[in-house]
């Protein structure tokens, strides 16, 4: 049941706005986080419910352990806790990629392990890190089972993110103030749940089509097929988790509660450092504070802080997925950002155009080894954009771009379909590229935000036009990791 479903926004979410705004009606505000909690399983069932006592499970040894170090300032205990969750996530996620890596290095087979893979366990496992860590340093939270476990299992961000502080959530969760329904929060709310609706069905879905063309059969590209899936799929990625931040935000904003900021605009950085302050915020706050500073940061000396950035990086691959090439997309970023550091000094007196330019076709470089199925793919996309042999991409990636909105429009006008498409994958390809240059993101839109008879006739549109696009609902790029 992902957010772009008939079934979310036409029965899940309204039951759980009408549950718990009556439930708090009657101040029993413990039975409506009760309800809270209990939709969240529901909501986490719906992809897989057999997971749920495996999470379930974690959820209560977290807790365990969380009161445990509230008592006693133990570093065995908190070894022991994160010792735990390593352990897990490397069980259910990992084990079958090491095997597979022993099977390769002993020429013979080994028999893998047939699981389910929890899904969202790399987003709880790291908040639940960040919570026996946070408890193990100040010992002074006292939360109860039930916020504990709604804190890890909140449907909003349970499967995809962001990575949410339990000091982020818990006291918004207890103050009283916010448990009335607010026209305002709620306008704001729905404002941003549709404009990232938006992005996701009708333009990230539409440019993975093109990349999915593109990267589904490697084989065939020439050169500029291969440019257009590289840039489809950058563009892809960039709404897909966008839109989803947008959505989360907005759910959040219709509970009364504040999400953390996860996207802020991340392609208009000029460098790989300012890339991570802006792309998956929450992920990179979690690796500074909870790996980056323990292993030394900076003050250990320049060579020392180097490793430190490529260890943090590496992590950052191998948390993406099992596989080599998460491994490598997060090293070439860790190589770039040490870059980027030993030579901020040139680097920041160069033309922001170029550093910009370099910085982008750097970004779309890496995501060839973050989209492709193997390594001999990603090298077969490099090898055929180095070839330059440049000719007409095939129909299925010049067509995709085709919505059967715009289709409809063409027949009225007579277009002819294979001359108009050939133009129209470029043209939607430069124009997506610069509205995301040069137009404010749905955070900044929310701070002057005024609802308006525009706004809300645009709102209604783009709900409608999404709902009736949903002729097969796609997941999220990130509920896969």
């Amino acid at each position: 049941m992902f957010f772009n479903s008939y079934l979310f926004i036409l029965v899940f979410f309204p039951i759980v706005l009408i549950g718990y705004y009556s439930i708090n009606r009657t101040g029993k505000y413990r039975l409506s986080e009760f309800f809270l909690l209990l939709m969240s399983a529901v909501f986490y069932g719906s992809f897989e419910i057999k997971s749920i006592p495996v999470i379930a499970g974690s959820i209560l040894v977290n807790y365990a352990m969380g009161r445990i170090l509230e008592h006693r300032q133990s570093k065995v205990w908190l070894a022991a806790g994160i010792l735990f969750n390593v352990l897990l996530l490397g069980v259910f996620k990992y084990l079958n990629f090491v095997l597979e890596n022993i099977s390769g290095l002993i020429g013979g087979r080994v028999t893998l392990v047939e699981m389910i893979v929890p899904i969202g366990i790399s987003f709880m496992t790291f908040q639940q890190i960040s919570y026996i860590v946070d408890v193990y340093r100040n010992r002074n939270y006292g939360y109860s089972l039930m916020e504990y476990a709604l804190y890890v299992s909140f449907f909003p961000y349970v499967i995809s993110g962001p990575i949410v502080r339990h000091n982020e959530l818990i006291p918004q969760l207890r103050d009283s103030g916010r448990k009335a329904f607010n026209a305002e929060n709620f306008a704001k709310g729905l404002y941003a749940f549709i404009l990232g609706l938006g992005k996701k069905v009708l333009i990230a879905d539409t440019f993975a089509a093109v990349a999915n063309a593109g990267f589904n059969n490697v084989g065939s590209l020439n050169t500029t097929s291969a440019l257009f899936a590289v840039l489809s799929y950058s563009l892809q990625i960039y709404f897909d988790f966008s839109g989803y931040s947008d959505m989360v935000l907005g759910i959040g904003k219709m509970l009364n509660l504040d999400m953390p900021i996860n996207f802020n605009s991340p392609y208009k950085a000029a460098n790989i450092l300012d890339f991570w302050k802006r792309w998956h915020i929450s992920l990179t706050r979690f690796l500074t504070e909870y790996i980056y500073f323990p292993l030394g940061g900076n003050r250990k000396g320049t060579v020392r802080t180097y490793i430190n950035v490529m260890c943090v990086f590496a992590v950052s691959g191998i948390w993406h997925g099992a596989s080599w090439t998460f491994v490598i997309w997060g090293l070439l970023h860790g190589a770039a950002s040490v870059i980027t550091r030993m030579f901020r000094t040139k680097i920041e007196k160069m033309n922001q155009t170029a550093c910009w330019i370099l910085f982008f076709a750097f970004i779309n470089f890496t995501w060839i080894f973050f989209r492709a199925a193997t390594l001999n793919d990603a090298f077969t996309v490099i090898k055929t954009i180095v070839k330059c042999q440049f000719g007409l991409p095939p129909a299925e990636m010049t067509t995709a771009v085709l919505l059967p909105e715009i289709e409809m429009v063409l027949d009225l006008l007579g277009a002819v379909h294979p001359a108009l498409a050939a133009m129209i994958l470029p043209a939607a390809a430069v124009t997506v590229t610069i509205c995301v240059l040069v137009m404010r993101n749905t955070q900044e839109k929310l701070e002057t935000f005024k609802p308006t008879a525009a706004k809300s006739l645009l709102c209604a549109v783009l709900l409608v036009w999404c709902v009736v696009s949903f002729s097969g609902v796609t997941s999220f790029i990130y509920v896969n990791f």
